[in-house]
């Protein structure tokens, strides 16, 4: 899928990651600040005793040894670090895939096209964009109504696939001028998420003009 449709951009985390990163670095922000906090407190204990020969404060004896508090505090940073690396290597093998798909379907003879939810236009190769006029790489978040507006027929696809999920099986349709016919196979489908919502639909534009002029 051309990039100009369908940006990649590797490396660069997500609202969503970048929250939890932020709370993990607090974390252990706040423990380290923490054991400085011990460490002083023992600090201060000592100078009582050497200065006045007993503590002043009382001594809350079930607080932990501050050695078991930097290895807790050690292992905590450890535990985030490794976090953050395996799941930036997921993030960027998930963006190799994602790469290496788009390089599959630009590479396709067969036209797709990717409609959003609100039928605007998010992602389309170069087959569709030769077979289907007036899509070029600089139509996307355009809508179907007026992108297809010369193709009642497959907007119509469009329009059943986006509200009632339904697909449509090679039907067959001429989108080319009177003078120059230009036979394709068209197949909407609808794409779901997990709840079986509809999220969008997919347009397939095979071309089959030579097969009928044969």
């Amino acid at each position: 899928m051309p990039t100009d449709l369908v940006p990649l951009t590797p490396g660069k985390p997500s609202g969503t990651r970048i929250f939890l990163y932020t709370l993990l670095a607090l974390i252990n922000i706040s423990m380290w600040l923490l054991a400085l906090a011990f460490y002083w407190q023992i600090s201060l204990r000592a100078r009582e005793i050497a200065y006045f020969g007993h503590y002043l404060f009382p001594v809350h004896k079930h607080i932990l040894p501050l050695p078991a508090i930097y290895i807790i505090c050690a292992m905590l940073t450890l535990a985030s670090v490794l976090i953050i690396y395996i799941d930036r290597r997921n993030v960027a093998h998930r963006e190799r895939m994602r790469a290496l798909f788009g390089q599959i379907i630009e590479s396709l003879e067969i036209g797709i096209l990717v409609w959003d939810r609100s039928g605007c236009l998010i992602a389309t190769n170069e087959s569709g964009r030769k077979l289907l006029p007036g899509i070029s790489s600089a139509s996307p978040n355009r809508h179907f109504e007026e992108l297809l507006r010369d193709y009642p027929q497959v907007r119509a696809m469009i329009a059943a696939a986006l509200k009632q999920g339904s697909y449509a099986k090679e039907v067959e349709h001429d989108l080319g001028p009177a003078d120059n016919s230009l036979v394709v196979r068209l197949t909407t489908v609808p794409l779901k998420d997990l709840h079986k919502r509809t999220v969008g639909a997919l347009l397939l534009i095979n071309d089959v003009h030579e097969v009928v002029a044969m």
